[in-house]
């Protein structure tokens, strides 16, 4: 490693040092060990042989050997310390290295090395292959569109304003209710990767390659319920309705926040096409199934914000017909289920106002 990134604890390491660094030898043997770090499995996956790829593998190993070597060498961490090396690789990434937490425009791990910003999945990745380097045992635990690294009894929350907080492991059931996987083996950790690939192709209306790409998500991880959700909605757009109420059954069974949102879909569908009754019937049934999975699980919050979310569109639709006083009941059991729902708010004022001006004309 270049000694030059090593002046001490204090200094702050410009992280584009990293990039500048080349691999002392490039054979069969160095590419053999980088293809064993996660995260240049995840980049070769997202760049599908691109020009480029090797570029950002190359990048990706010499950061992941530069923070193992400054843990060990400037910070000492050893085997088994995963409490300490927690928080020294967190504390070093954001505040010596200038890492931002942050999305890319599609989430993928070569867009973190080339922007600064790391989001949860990819900071997961890192410190992940990190944790490898340094000798710690670290798992990654995929929770709903989240990811976090698991060390030993202790588990790592990052978030936003760069935000990172150690939690005991005792904690993780209150903090994720619903977790679909844990585990430190490269190539299962690789569902993510392919789920966020699958979600870019499909915002491209290539429903038949994001589909194949969420089918390898499930391969890799069979209760990921966001990739079932993912081709559920691929299998919907191509009209391939029974394959689609297979996908979100499963993805409701794996994650209950899930529960009526084939309805809900469908809803929207006929909302869009303005077949109004159709819509109301839809998204009745997915406030009958939401309303019985929150009974039963009361401590997913989602669940409750994607009730509110199915009574906003329902308030809407019965506003589009004049039935302002359904409306407004709508309207007020979305605010119920989740006080931030900002549009609900503004769509009962509005409801309410043209509820007056209606009466108002026919006095």
């Amino acid at each position: 490693m270049n000694r030059q990134l090593k002046r001490g604890k204090i200094q702050r390491y410009d992280m584009s040092l990293f990039y500048k660094f080349q691999m002392r030898t490039d054979g069969p043997e160095i590419e053999k060990l980088r293809m064993e770090l996660a995260g240049v499995r995840r980049i070769t996956i997202e760049l599908e042989e691109k020009p480029e790829m090797r570029k950002f593998c190359r990048s990706y190993s010499n950061l992941v050997d530069s923070i193992s070597d400054i843990l060990k060498d400037d910070f000492g961490v050893r085997l088994h310390e995963e409490k300490k090396f927690i928080n020294k690789v967190w504390k070093m990434m954001v505040n010596n290295l200038n890492m931002r937490y942050g999305s890319n425009q599609h989430g993928f791990l070569n867009e973190s090395l080339q922007t600064g910003r790391w989001d949860c999945d990819n900071a997961a990745f890192l410190i992940f292959d990190v944790a490898k380097q340094v000798g710690i045992n670290a798992r990654i635990a995929t929770a709903p569109n989240h990811a976090f690294i698991v060390a030993g009894k202790f588990f790592l929350e990052t978030g936003k304003k760069d935000r990172g907080k150690l939690y005991s492991i005792h904690e993780l059931k209150s903090k994720h209710p619903v977790t679909y996987g844990m585990t430190s083996d490269v190539e299962s950790i690789q569902s993510a990767s392919y789920n966020s690939r699958g979600v870019v192709k499909y915002e491209k209306s290539l429903y038949d390659e994001a589909i194949l790409d969420f089918t390898e998500a499930i391969k890799r991880e069979r209760k990921f319920a966001d990739a079932y959700l993912n081709r559920g909605s691929a299998y919907a757009d191509k009209h391939l309705y029974e394959k689609a109420i297979a996908d979100f059954t499963e993805a409701a069974k794996w994650n209950p926040e899930y529960i009526g949102v084939y309805h809900y879909k469908r809803g929207n569908d006929y909302a869009n096409q303005r077949l109004h009754k159709k819509a109301i019937l839809e998204y009745t049934k997915a406030i009958d199934l939401c309303k019985k999975a929150i009974q039963a699980n009361t401590k997913i919050i989602r669940l409750k914000q994607r009730c509110a979310e199915v009574y906003n569109n329902r308030g809407i639709v019965f506003g589009k017909q004049g039935l302002y006083d359904e409306a407004i009941l709508d309207f007020i059991e979305a605010i119920k289920m989740d006080p931030k729902h900002v549009k609900a708010y503004k769509n009962l004022e509005t409801a309410e106002r043209l509820k007056r001006e209606s009466v108002q004309k026919q006095a």
